[in-house]
């Protein structure tokens, strides 16, 4: 038999309180400032700054409690939780029984307080029953999920690593900056064009999310650019019917599509490389580039550094950021024979094939992580 207590029983549980007296907002400690401050959010984002202070001197758990509530994360010691921030101190602190508490909150419903903007309180939290094994038990299931655990981080860094590999061969290919580009073609190393030398932008026409529908003729719309798109697709996750369809515009085989408008400047221009085999519809806040190049060469160029260096000048900034089909036109790039495109796409499909291989291990690891956890903790 599991003993189920409420989480007031088994820890300390209090609100994050003001800010420290003295602080000051930054993503790195100082000398002086190096005790983190925490707020409500994910990863990251739920770091406010750096105080000369500290609150909280154990590892704990601590829990969003305002809009996106019931994130939890564990916490090193000398820390200061802040407003819509609830923390947890185990009143037994074993690192055993801290990550066991950690993992029984995945399997939590943590429920806020209805109306307006979701909301935990201590009492609220404090009254959440979760079970209680022994210690030996707790210590059993965490030592059977941190096996995945260490495996899913290892892949993790695995990924970061490929990818920095990646980044740095692409960089080296297509010229560190404009000006090492303009060099190189002095030196008559490179031939060098601008994208509007190269062919010409379309803008796609307008759809909305409740248009696109399970089946029917494919669509790309600008905010999977970022989500589920690589250098080049063959297939989408969406569709939109065929009345709407002919009223649009598309992409055929061997044009890219560049995406032109986002949130921030950083991804804008963005290019990926339409290899399907039907014709496929575009969302109005990208452009269709028609051309006679490599079309994953010139989507590996458009994720380079040296692109995204040329192109951030023609960005309008606003709630949306934006580029015109003119500014990215301006963009030069080096362009050799086509088996030169060829072998240089080569080089770094490479690098994203092991990539994507990774990221497959990635999500299998994950969901076995997933499954024996459900199955570790499900005391019935």
């Amino acid at each position: 038999m599991v003993e189920w207590k409420k989480l007031g029983e088994i820890c300390d549980v209090f609100a994050g309180g003001d800010l420290p007296n003295h602080y000051i907002k930054t993503n790195k400690p100082t000398a002086e400032y190096q005790y983190p401050i925490y707020s409500n959010g994910i990863g990251e984002k739920s770091l406010y700054g750096y105080s000369d202070s500290y609150r909280v001197n154990e590892t704990s758990i601590t829990i969003s409690a305002r809009g996106t509530i019931g994130y939890h994360t564990i916490r090193d010691p000398h820390f200061t939780p802040i407003v819509r921030l609830i923390t947890l101190i185990p009143k037994k602190i074993d690192s055993v029984n801290l990550s066991y508490l950690n993992e029984v909150l995945y399997m939590t419903n943590i429920d806020g307080t209805k109306g307006g903007i979701p909301q935990l309180t201590v009492p609220v939290v404090s009254k959440i029953t979760v079970p209680v094994p022994s210690l030996e038990e707790q210590n059993r299931i965490v030592g059977i999920l941190d096996t995945f655990t260490t495996s899913i981080d290892n892949l993790k860094e695995q990924i970061a690593q490929r990818r920095k590999q990646y980044e740095y061969y692409r960089d080296q290919l297509f010229y560190a900056s404009k000006a090492d580009l303009l060099e190189a073609s002095k030196r008559g190393e490179a031939i060098v064009k601008s994208l509007d030398d190269l062919g010409t932008f379309t803008r796609g026409r307008r759809f909305v999310r409740t248009d696109i529908v399970p089946e029917g003729v494919p669509c790309i719309h600008y905010g999977d650019m970022y989500t589920y798109y690589g250098v080049s697709a063959e297939e989408t996750p969406t569709h939109l019917t065929k009345e709407l369809s002919s009223k649009l515009r598309f992409a055929k085989n061997g044009d890219v599509v560049i995406v032109a408008a986002e949130e921030n400047d950083l991804d804008i221009g963005v290019g990926v490389a339409w290899l399907g085999k039907e014709p496929v519809v575009v969302h109005d806040a990208c452009f269709i580039f028609e051309h006679e190049q490599n079309p994953q060469y010139l989507s590996h160029f458009m994720r380079s550094r040296n692109y995204h260096q040329q192109i951030r000048m023609g960005v309008v900034d606003g709630k949306i950021c934006s580029i015109s089909a003119k500014e990215l036109g301006r963009a030069l790039i080096a362009v050799p024979s086509l088996q030169e495109q060829q072998r240089i796409v080569s080089i770094l499909d490479t690098f994203e094939a092991s990539i994507k291989n990774l990221e497959t291990q990635l999500s299998q690891r994950e969901k076995q992580y997933e499954y024996y956890r459900n199955k570790l903790l499900t005391f019935d």
